[in-house]
C-alpha cells in the first residue's frame, strides 16, 4: 500500500486521478448500498408492523365477534326457554312429572269445577298407552296426550341445539336445571309408569328427549 501511496502523490498523475474516481465511485456505492439496505430496513419495518397491527385488529375483532356470537347465543335460549316455561301446557306436562297425584287445571275453555282434573299416575299410565293396543281415550286422556307432545316437542328441540352444536350437554343442563330434575322424578314412578313413557317416546319418535334424559343421567353419574 506505501509503494502504492508514492506512486500517485502527483495529483496531475492519471494513475491518481484514476484512482480518485475509483474511490468516489466506490464510496458512491457504498453510499447507495447503505441507503438501499436502510429502505429496505424501513420497508421491512413497516410490513412487520402492518401485519402485526393486522393481527391485533383481527384478534380485537374475533374477541368482539366472539363476545357478541356468545351474547346472541345466551339472549336466544334465555328467550327459547322462557317462551318454552311460559306455556300453560308445558306446566302442566311438569306437574304430571312432579306428583304422583294432583288436581290440575286442564281445561281452561269449560267452567266451574269441569276445569279441574285430578290428575294421578294411574290416569297417566292410561293415556301413555300407545294407540297401536288401543282407540278408545277418553275426553281427559286425549287432553292428557296433547299436554305431553306439547310438551316432548318443545323439549326435543334442546337436544338438536346440543348435537348442532349450539350449545353444550353443560348448557343444556345449567338452563333447564329444574326440567329436567323433575323429569328425574319419572324414576321413583311405578315400574309400570316407567315402562309405559319409555314405549311411548320410542313408538311416537320422541328419541330426541330419550337421548337429552340419557345425557343429563351420564352428567349426574359423572358428579356423584
Amino acid at each position: 500500500m506505501g509503494k502504492q501511496q508514492a506512486i500517485v502523490t502527483d495529483k496531475n498523475n492519471p494513475l491518481y486521478i484514476n484512482i480518485v474516481q475509483e474511490n468516489e465511485q466506490s464510496t458512491s456505492e457504498a453510499v447507495t448500498f447503505w441507503g438501499r439496505l436502510r429502505r429496505i430496513e424501513l420497508k421491512d419495518w413497516l410490513t412487520t408492523t402492518s401485519i402485526l397491527i393486522a393481527a391485533i385488529t383481527l384478534s380485537i375483532n374475533a374477541c368482539s365477534n366472539f363476545s357478541k356470537s356468545k351474547w346472541e347465543k345466551t339472549q336466544f335460549l334465555v328467550e327459547e326457554i322462557r317462551k318454552i316455561k311460559s306455556e300453560a301446557d308445558n306446566k302442566l306436562a311438569i306437574d304430571f312429572f312432579r306428583y304422583n297425584i294432583s288436581t290440575l287445571e286442564l281445561y281452561t275453555d269449560k267452567t266451574g269445577a269441569d276445569r279441574w282434573v285430578i290428575v294421578s299416575d294411574d290416569l297417566l299410565v292410561q293415556a301413555l298407552e300407545v294407540d297401536q293396543n288401543r282407540n278408545d281415550y277418553t275426553e281427559t286422556e286425549v287432553r292428557v296426550r296433547s299436554i305431553l307432545n306439547n310438551f316432548l316437542d318443545d323439549f326435543s328441540f334442546f337436544n338438536r341445539y346440543i348435537d348442532d352444536g349450539i350449545i353444550t350437554e353443560k348448557e343444556a343442563e345449567l338452563y333447564l336445571k329444574d326440567w329436567l330434575k323433575v323429569l328425574d322424578y319419572r324414576k321413583r314412578k311405578s315400574n309400570k309408569f316407567q315402562e309405559k313413557f319409555s314405549n311411548y317416546l320410542k313408538y311416537y319418535g320422541y328419541g330426541e328427549v330419550s337421548d337429552l334424559l340419557e345425557k343429563y343421567d351420564k352428567q349426574q353419574n359423572r358428579m356423584k
